[in-house]
């Protein structure tokens, strides 16, 4: 009985050490040039530039697009489908611009150049875009600050109260308290 109590002890504290291991690297890798989360983020700020999502949302909308090209002196602007290798996700709406400067090529069809459009190239002349909620983004931060307190609350009552029940179960994880007079417990 002594010897699975321990094992379930040192069980548990190789899960506390994993689950804060993990945690560490998770920080780390954050801040990182060249971390996990750099390509992380590079996807999501190209995905939520013009994606299916941020008509209502982030970077420069579908009507931002157009107003942009409009600015430029160019036709019109539209969010196409465009390859991204950046990306783990095959293809992203992007925004991008139709040139101005199509050429033809021998057979009369016409090649149409089209660029990236980033919130770095607006110009001061452009037009002011009107500030707007981004649910996606809201929800996405409730749900990891969420379950990043989650997982201090975890760490910090398993480091601070470790389970020392007498009765509990092989599994660890339900756990048989008896009561005895009002004040004080058996464990």
């Amino acid at each position: 009985m002594r010897s699975l109590a321990r094992k379930e002890e040192s069980d548990l504290e190789m899960m506390r050490n994993g689950i804060t291991i993990l945690f560490v690297f998770l920080c780390l890798s954050a801040f990182a040039i060249d971390g996990i989360a750099g390509g992380l983020v590079d996807c999501w700020k190209v995905w939520s530039r013009c994606s299916e999502w941020s008509r209502r949302g982030t970077g420069i909308l579908w009507k931002g697009c157009n107003d942009y090209c409009k600015s430029l002196g160019k036709p019109g602007g539209s969010c196409n489908w465009v390859n991204n290798n950046t990306c783990a996700i095959a293809e992203i709406h992007l925004c991008v611009l139709d040139m101005s400067n199509s050429k033809s090529n021998n057979n009369g069809l016409q090649l149409t150049h089209l660029a990236l459009v980033d919130s770095a190239d607006l110009k001061v002349n452009s037009e002011p875009y009107a500030m707007e909620i981004i649910w996606r983004n809201v929800f996405v931060y409730i749900y990891l600050h969420d379950t990043a307190l989650y997982g201090f609350y975890l760490e910090i009552t398993f480091s601070c109260f470790p389970c020392r029940c007498a009765n509990d179960r092989p599994s660890g994880r339900h756990f048989k308290v008896e009561q005895g007079t009002p004040g004080t417990s058996k464990i």
